[in-house]
């Protein structure tokens, strides 16, 4: 017998207020990101000082963060 499949919609994953960030320096990535999490508060950073400044104002949930992210 198959195993049942599991299915939660995205917007059930966090509760209300909290955010997504999506930290990548190609514009190309950050955008299929948000697609993928469009029902999701997300806010997007291009390099590392716009996420310091953005998780200063507001700690994020989730981090989806580029390991690879230039000083």
């Amino acid at each position: 017998m198959p195993e049942p499949e599991i299915s939660l919609p995205t917007a059930d994953l966090l509760y209300p207020g909290e955010k997504v960030y999506i930290i990548d320096d190609d514009p190309g990535i950050r955008g299929q990101l948000k697609w993928a999490f469009d029902d999701l508060d997300c806010t997007l950073c291009a390099d590392r000082p716009s996420a310091i400044k953005a998780v200063r104002k507001e700690a994020p949930a989730v981090v989806l963060l580029d390991l690879g992210l230039p000083p």
